[in-house]
C-alpha cells in the first residue's frame, strides 16, 4: 500500500519536464496497468521526458530521441532505433568477453 499511495502522490503534478529513473511497477497486474496508463498520460502531457532505462522495449515505445552516456560522456546520440542496437550490441560484447575470461 505504500508503494501504491507513494505512486499516487508523485503523478498528481502535470510537469513540463518529467525525469524518470527506470519505468515505475508496482503493485498486482491489475494496478500494474493502471499506473503504465497514467504514467503513459503523464509522459505525453509533458514537453520533455528525460529517462534513464536498460529497457530496449521502454525505450524505443516512448523516446524520440536517445542519448547513452557511459562514465558520465556522451557515447551516442541519436534516433532509438539506432542507438538501442548498438548499446545492446556493445552489451552482448561485454558480456561474451567476460565469459571468455572465466573459462
Amino acid at each position: 500500500m505504500h508503494l501504491r499511495l507513494a505512486f499516487a502522490v508523485s503523478t498528481m503534478l502535470q510537469p513540463e519536464i518529467l525525469l524518470m529513473d527506470e519505468w515505475l511497477s508496482v503493485g498486482d497486474k491489475k494496478f500494474t496497468q493502471k499506473a503504465q496508463d497514467r504514467l503513459k498520460k503523464l509522459v505525453d502531457a509533458s514537453s520533455i521526458l528525460v529517462i534513464a532505462s536498460h529497457s530496449r522495449d521502454l525505450v524505443l515505445r516512448t523516446c524520440n530521441r536517445v542519448i547513452w552516456l557511459a562514465h558520465g560522456k556522451i557515447r551516442m546520440d541519436g534516433d532509438p532505433k539506432t542507438v538501442v542496437n548498438e548499446f545492446f550490441h556493445d552489451q552482448d560484447s561485454e558480456k561474451n568477453k567476460s565469459i571468455r575470461k572465466t573459462l
